[in-house]
């Protein structure tokens, strides 16, 4: 993904190319599930506004990509098996041959793990007997972020 460029993905699907996150919701808050355009309050930093802005869409089922230093970045609200899904169709049709590493961020949590195309690649070593399961990569990548920490809150929240 070049420099300068990202996009908004959501659970359903849907995709959006976008030059700046903040400033595409802000010009589009209804293709982000917003009621109109959220105003920054009198006290509040532009970082602390931005920060919020973005939750609310990372609330929302909408997952960040960006390139930045040379990995591809991905950021979401909580992990989940769709999630998984969703960023691996983005990583298999759009990125391609350009997959190398990317970085995944949880902002419920604030963790975050890397993951390369090889972790995709190797193949499982074989025993005597039983058939080996090859796993989908979304699945993969799921089983990755749950490992690593990462979809916590859900657990939580039931309790």
């Amino acid at each position: 993904m070049a420099f300068g460029h990202g996009y908004w993905l959501h659970l359903d699907g849907r995709m959006l190319p976008i030059h700046e996150h903040l400033s595409a919701v802000l010009d589009a808050p209804e293709k982000f599930d917003l009621r109109g355009v959220p105003r920054q309050g009198m006290r509040e930093s532009p970082d602390a506004y931005r920060e919020r802005v973005l939750s609310e869409v990372f609330r929302n089922g909408w997952i960040r990509v960006r390139s930045h230093g040379g990995k591809t970045v991905f950021e979401y609200w909580r992990w989940s098996p769709e999630l998984a899904d969703a960023v691996w169709d983005f990583i298999a049709n759009e990125l391609g041959a350009q997959f190398g590493t990317i970085q995944m961020g949880e902002v419920e949590s604030g963790r975050a793990f890397g993951a390369s195309i090889q972790d995709f690649l190797a193949e499982p070593r074989r025993r005597r007997n039983p058939p080996v399961r090859k796993q989908h990569p979304a699945e993969l990548l799921y089983l990755m972020g749950r490992t690593l920490g990462q979809g916590r809150g859900a657990v939580a929240d039931a309790r």
